[in-house]
């Protein structure tokens, strides 16, 4: 499934714009079209007819501000020019923005920016990603702010379990990226433990199966710390993008959402592929 449209939110930081230009490599190279949003809130509720006027002068100054720093992201970033691409404005929090794009818009991809680069919880938590990537029904690619992003990714990390049971639909972007590139896909599983379960060695044999036709291996690593393993692995292999599977109630969610509050070592500076988990 190729990227047809590209949702890319940003709001003209350094972070953004990194991102922006990621996904304008990705439209160049399957041939889409980018919608470029910048979230507005509105100011909340007024009292009288005075109240209204100035919310509406202030709403206009905020549309004007957003073009203006549009047009100088676009002078900025020539290559604009060579994709599809539009600019729109949405008046509501980014997440909100985002997924009223989604209702009324068909997207295959979302590419966003993501600050501070000192943890993979971080990564996310001190951004809107996450809010993102946790209600978006497609896949995200987040874009550290910091991430050394190649033209072509020729080496990507799959890390997941084998505790559920995804279809190969789930992993569609990715497939497509890796086919597209020539690229050499790693299936990562960490576990606290060795795995000998048959269920979750059948898991194993059915994701290689997924990726018949590509060049792929796969990795078997037991650490009690996800991160770090994962962060050591993505290192020793020089990884060109690591993906991810969210599903709710997951190990991923429970990283998220749980009091992992320790120093992590995972100083990501390459992007991340989060994919939406769909049931076989």
């Amino acid at each position: 499934m190729k990227p047809q449209n590209i949702l890319v939110p940003v709001d003209f930081s350094n972070c953004s714009r990194q991102a922006l230009r990621v996904a304008i490599e990705l439209a160049k190279t399957f041939d889409s079209g980018l919608v470029i949003m910048n979230a507005c809130e509105n100011p909340q509720g007024f009292g009288d007819i005075s109240e209204a006027t100035m919310a509406e002068e202030f709403v206009k100054s905020l549309e004007a501000r957003s073009r203006k720093s549009y047009e100088e992201m676009k002078a900025s970033l020539p290559q604009l020019s060579e994709v599809e691409h539009e600019f729109v404005i949405q008046h509501a929090f980014v997440k909100a923005a985002v997924l009223e794009m989604l209702l009324v818009n068909e997207f295959d991809l979302i590419v966003i920016g993501t600050t501070g680069a000192s943890g993979l919880k971080k990564v996310f938590m001190g951004s809107n990603a996450y809010d993102i990537i946790k209600h978006a029904d497609i896949p995200v690619l987040a874009i550290p702010e910091e991430a050394h992003v190649h033209k072509v990714m020729h080496r990507m990390v799959l890390a997941c379990d084998y505790d559920r049971t995804y279809s190969k639909s789930t992993f569609h972007m990715l497939i497509e990226l890796a086919s597209t590139w020539n690229a050499q896909v790693q299936l990562l599983h960490v576990s606290q433990s060795a795995v000998t379960e048959p269920a979750k060695m059948t898991e194993s044999t059915k994701l290689e199966h997924y990726f018949k036709g590509l060049e792929h291996s796969s990795h078997m690593v037991v650490d009690v710390n996800l991160d770090e393993a994962i962060q050591d692995f993505v290192t020793e292999h020089q990884a060109d993008l690591l993906a991810l599977v969210f599903k709710k109630h997951s190990w991923l969610d429970r990283f998220f959402r749980g009091n992992l509050t320790k120093r992590m070592a995972f100083h990501s500076k390459i992007p991340l592929l989060i994919l939406k988990a769909r049931k076989s």
